[in-house]
């Protein structure tokens, strides 16, 4: 029974991992991996960006490399600057970085949402959740 509820964890991610792609891609931002993608919407939230150090915290990852690549991808593609603050790099979403997570919202809203709300009550019960 365990194994079951396992499997469907493993689509659920992948499932999830292939949504936030393609929806950054309808976005008219492509290019990006999940993990770059993540990275990202962890520097534009709450308009706060943060230390490299800080990234993986936030996204519960324990590889460092993963996280230092993904942003040196991100300042390429020019969705992310850093500020250097005494010996560390602070990095947080440009205003291009802020209008890919925005455009992503806009998809996320329009195309998920609605099929969220048929299958559970509202958003309201989705938030119990």
């Amino acid at each position: 029974m365990f194994s079951d509820f396992e499997f469907a964890l493993i689509i659920l991610s992948n499932g999830f991992q292939r949504w936030v792609e393609k929806c950054m891609e309808a976005a008219g931002v492509r290019g990006l991996g999940v993990f770059d993608i993540l990275v990202l919407h962890a520097l534009n939230h709450r308009a706060r960006g943060r230390r490299l150090t800080e990234i993986p915290m936030v996204l519960n990852i324990d590889d460092t490399h993963l996280v230092s690549y993904s942003v040196k991808k991100l300042l390429a593609a020019g969705l992310v600057v850093f500020r250097q603050q005494g010996r560390e790099r602070h990095y947080e979403a440009t205003s291009e970085g802020d209008e890919a997570c925005l455009a992503h919202r806009r998809v996320r809203a329009e195309y998920l949402l609605p099929s969220v709300e048929q299958l559970s009550k509202g958003t309201s019960e989705l938030a119990q959740i």
